[in-house]
């Protein structure tokens, strides 16, 4: 049986770095204004290591360990410049790139401010699509290394990306890593994107990943409603992971790529001499037919009425899992994985910025703030908080534009 207790506090704890990763944007605006901000690595310390090595491999490290690897608008931002470079051929002896975070406990985990609520009850959402922008801007551009990608713009080839997912990867950790050619996944992953818990809806090219591949159907939408989160072996199952390594064997797959010579072995080959069959089940391939038969259909109300229906663990749980969750999140969400398995890339980035904004206005937003953040009792009252009262009118506003928040393209701003 799965052991709710725990998942629950690990929802909670993911939902709060996703939420404080947000609120990180915030902090660096007043910090102009106020004081300087607190920083949880020493001073003399990069928040992001970039070593280009003279075998052609570009490390980027994320160095934030103690607040769990989380990424602020300036690590965006210099992720953002160094990326760049792979387009404007300033980089042409580059073969890989290899994606981590520092620490051991997470690839990357959400952010460190824990006071957001006063800037989401304000109603004022000019911070928060600032930061929006730019994240979505970075992870659209790293979907352009992938030669998989079918795009307008153009797609560096010759460049093998890794990621390695070992530790909690979650919300702004996926956007960065999803799109990566080779994911790598440990016994010790855990993937979640819980945002419906907090009054949000997967992002960062959710409504894109979640709606293809193995992910389409069902599972892709169980993901998105649930939360769940996911173990090493699940995201193989799943697709999410590409290829499975113990993480004792991290530190000597890293030293190999360091020293290898890639005109004569290939980044993938190498990687494939550590990675093997999962550690453990899969969990989630055992909740396979529940899922298809639980989670089939194209409105959430079928969800519910399906599991209601059903007296096996599976259904009691996961019914009870999603009456925590945001009514108006969960719809929104549904719609956005249907709309994106209809859309491009950044036709989909386009549309989930003006959710995310619409969601930053949103009471459900404020109040997911209030429970997880503030009063921390964990028991948000949503509005409305029952599914039937939540309107196709009401999920509609969500994909229009934004009162006094210009669209974002995708295309615009890529680098030429």
């Amino acid at each position: 049986a799965q052991d709710w207790d725990t998942t629950k506090d690990m929802f909670t704890n993911i939902a709060i770095n996703r939420i404080q990763r947000i609120g990180d944007h915030f902090q660096l605006n007043s910090a102009k204004r106020f004081s300087p901000r607190r920083n949880f690595t020493n001073a003399s310390e990069p928040l992001v290591k970039f070593e280009n090595l003279s075998n052609g491999l570009l490390s980027i490290k994320l160095n934030r360990p103690k607040a769990l690897n989380a990424l602020n608008e300036q690590m965006v931002n210099e992720m953002q410049v160094e990326y760049e470079k792979l387009f404007k051929n300033e980089k042409k002896s580059t073969k890989a790139v290899f994606l981590s975070g520092e620490g051991g406990k997470a690839f990357c985990a959400g952010g460190d401010i824990k006071s957001l609520h006063a800037s989401a009850v304000s109603k004022d959402p000019k911070d928060a699509a600032s930061f929006f922008a730019k994240e979505y801007h970075l992870d659209y551009l790293l979907w352009h290394l992938n030669p998989s990608l079918k795009s307008s713009n153009r797609i560096v080839s010759g460049v093998t990306t890794i990621a390695n997912m070992n530790g909690i990867t979650m919300g702004g950790g996926v956007g960065i890593a999803i799109s990566s050619q080779i994911r790598i996944v440990t016994e010790k992953t855990v993937f979640a994107m819980p945002e419906t818990g907090i009054g949000l809806f997967p992002d960062v090219g959710g409504t894109y990943f979640l709606g293809r591949d193995k992910l389409k159907g069902p599972l892709g939408i169980y993901i998105g409603l649930t939360g769940n989160k996911l173990s090493g072996a699940d995201c193989i199952y799943a697709g999410i992971g590409t290829h499975f390594v113990s993480s004792e064997k991290i530190k000597e797959l890293e030293e190999e790529l360091r020293n290898a010579n890639f005109d004569k072995e290939s980044p993938k080959s190498i990687v494939e001499k550590y990675s093997g069959s999962p550690s453990g089940n899969s969990q989630l391939s055992s909740f396979e037919n529940d899922i298809q038969k639980h989670f089939k259909g194209d409105k959430v109300e079928q969800f519910f009425q399906s599991l209601q229906e059903s007296s096996s663990e599976f259904a009691n749980n996961t019914l009870q899992t999603l009456k925590s969750k945001s009514p108006s999140s969960m719809k929104v969400t549904l719609k956005g994985i249907q709309n994106g398995s209809q859309k491009d890339l950044a036709e989909c980035f386009e549309m989930e910025f003006r959710m995310a904004v619409h969601s930053i206005l949103s009471e459900d937003f404020a109040e997911g703030v209030r429970a997880v953040l503030v009063d921390k009792d964990n028991k948000p009252k949503w509005n409305p908080s029952d599914i039937s009262a939540v309107d196709s009118k009401r999920v509609d506003s969500y994909f229009g534009p934004p009162k006094g928040i210009p669209d974002i393209q995708m295309s615009k701003s890529f680098p030429k």
